[in-house]
């Protein structure tokens, strides 16, 4: 097939302009523009594909501040540009954990009310049900509560108030075309290169109900 080769050339070239435009609006938005650069620049290597213009330039300057170690400017308590996309990283993992824990909130509440219509119920499913809809509650400061206690022993532990305030800032920032790259997630094998860890794997005991976690 003759045209096969073209056409993967041309897919690969599609993807890599694809990715170097999502670069390079993190780069001129100071999203994360250390990360951003060095990944463009990692993708470039990785795939045999032609630096661009803008990102000779960046990466110039970034290396060149780099070796003359020029403090980046403070945002916040994260100062370091590893600090910021870790923190982005636990804001994201938060609200994605109050989205899943939302949604079951009111998948509770429907069984709830299912099974106490049905006369011929099995009691214990009805008790199970019945405990978790009382831990979960039905407003929101219940879901923040909930999320608290589920991620007691990730790095995205924090309290309810703080679990408010990182899906506030997430929320606001993913309606935005740019504001949203601030979540996006790097490259595991350069993060790795690099040293970075993001890992929020809710351990725990994985047979216990949920209604048994407490704040």
């Amino acid at each position: 097939m003759p045209n096969e080769a073209p056409d993967t050339r041309a897919i690969a070239e599609h993807d890599h302009e694809v990715q170097m435009e999502k670069f390079e609006a993190m780069t001129r938005h100071e999203i994360h523009p250390e990360l951003a650069v060095t990944e463009a620049m990692y993708y470039c290597a990785k795939h045999a594909m032609p630096v661009p213009r803008w990102l000779a330039i960046a990466s110039t300057r970034l290396l060149c501040r780099l070796l003359g170690n020029r403090t980046p400017k403070k945002r916040g308590r994260a100062v370091s540009p590893v600090a910021r996309y870790i923190q982005d990283m636990i804001d994201y993992e938060r609200t994605d954990v109050v989205h899943e824990t939302r949604e079951k909130q009111v998948k509770v509440r429907d069984q709830v009310e299912e099974l106490e219509a049905i006369p011929s119920a099995p009691r214990a499913i009805v008790q199970d049900r019945q405990k978790m809809h009382e831990w979960a509650g039905e407003d929101w400061l219940h879901v923040f509560e909930c999320v608290s206690m589920q991620l007691q022993t990730s790095d995205a532990h924090a309290g309810p108030e703080a679990i408010k305030k990182s899906y506030q800032t997430c929320q606001r920032k993913l309606r935005g075309r740019i504001s949203s790259l601030q979540y996006y997630r790097f490259d595991p094998a350069l993060l790795s290169e690099l040293g970075i860890t993001v890992d929020f794997a809710r351990r725990g005991n994985k047979g216990a109900p949920l209604y048994s976690l407490t704040l």
